[in-house]
């Protein structure tokens, strides 16, 4: 599958065409979706180049090549070709639904900022989001795992929960111990700022079963 973007501001949207294909069948079923429109693991680079041809692909895309992992979070150029890309995923029209997604709140639960985000850009990002909606869409905008496993301290970080773009705050918790879930839920819920928290991706340590 080619990439959404092989240049900046340049899309593909066979991509996009193929997870369309899948919501619109996930709709059918009552199912909704969550929407990342970049995974944060592409700016990787080589880092894990040494693993396999095949990793090397996955985990190198335009923006790393372009503005490099670090300067992606703080360049405002890169701010605005990703705000640019938020736009162009919530303005598509579906090749098999029909509907533009940014239109579509009976199949899309939410747009997430990107997965594994980092902090410095969240609300700009975020505010972007909301812009592009519509301050009355029900789809709602949510963070994506900041930092990753909850484990990094970032999940809760004020540039999210003092956000007012950010409706909802997502979990990425691994390694976890299964059963303990009532000894942290509460706890989340207290940082959130009476946003939306919901477990977006989830494992445990085997070791504890």
């Amino acid at each position: 599958m080619p990439p959404l973007e092989d240049a900046i501001g340049k899309y593909n949207d066979a991509c996009l065409d193929e997870l369309d294909r899948v919501m619109f069948k996930l709709k059918d079923s009552n199912i909704k979706t969550i929407v990342s429109p970049h995974d944060s693991n592409s700016l990787l680079g080589d880092y894990r180049a040494h693993a396999t041809a095949l990793l090397t692909c996955i985990f190198s895309d335009i923006y790393h090549d372009t503005f490099g992992r670090d300067a992606f979070y703080v360049d405002q150029t890169a701010f605005d070709a990703y705000d640019a890309r938020l736009s162009h995923i919530l303005n598509y029209q579906g090749a098999h639904s029909g509907q533009v997604w940014k239109d579509w709140p009976e199949a899309i639960m939410s747009f997430n900022l990107q997965g594994d985000d980092a902090q410095g850009r969240l609300c700009g990002r975020a505010t972007h989001l909301r812009d592009e909606l519509g301050p009355d869409n029900p789809i709602l905008v949510s963070t994506g795992g900041v930092g990753g496993d909850f484990s990094h301290g970032c999940t809760f970080v004020i540039a999210v929960t003092e956000c007012p773009a950010v409706d909802a705050i997502s979990v990425y918790r691994f390694a976890s111990v299964p059963g303990n879930w009532d000894l942290v839920l509460d706890g989340w819920l207290d940082q959130a700022n009476d946003k939306l928290v919901y477990l977006e991706e989830w494992g445990i340590d085997s070791s504890n079963l």
